[in-house]
């Protein structure tokens, strides 16, 4: 029978077949261990590639159903978004611009904001 060594230190023991073949199945258990905690590891990489994944397809569907709403407004209202959301002007100064008292722009704000909420289902 071929002799069975393990090395426990950086040294080279004989031992018993017995010893060796548990000593064999712990260390396959370890490698398993660590193959499974690597495969774990990169599953938890591919959860948060998958979380970015369906946060962009998520923006996705609201930038189109966003669009899909703003096709619906009047002009008007479209054009009041768009120069105090986009143009970063002020209720008050989009007031002066449009010759209006700047509590009716503002009012008028209030209503088309709560108009998209309702066609968004928020």
């Amino acid at each position: 029978m071929k002799e069975k060594y393990i090395y426990v230190k950086n040294q080279k023991i004989q031992v018993l077949r017995s010893l060796y073949l548990e000593f064999d199945r712990l260390r396959s258990q370890q490698k398993y261990s660590d193959n499974k905690y690597r495969c774990h590891t990169v599953h938890v990489d591919t959860i948060v590639n998958d979380t970015d994944i369906e946060e962009t397809a998520i923006r996705n569907v609201l930038k189109q159903q966003m669009i899909s709403i703003l096709k619906q407004l009047d002009d008007k209202d479209i054009r009041l978004i768009h120069e105090l959301f986009f143009n970063w002007k002020s209720e008050r100064q989009l007031a002066s611009e449009w010759g209006i008292p700047r509590m009716t722009l503002h009012n008028r704000k209030k209503q088309v904001l709560e108009q998209i909420r309702k066609m968004m289902g928020f």
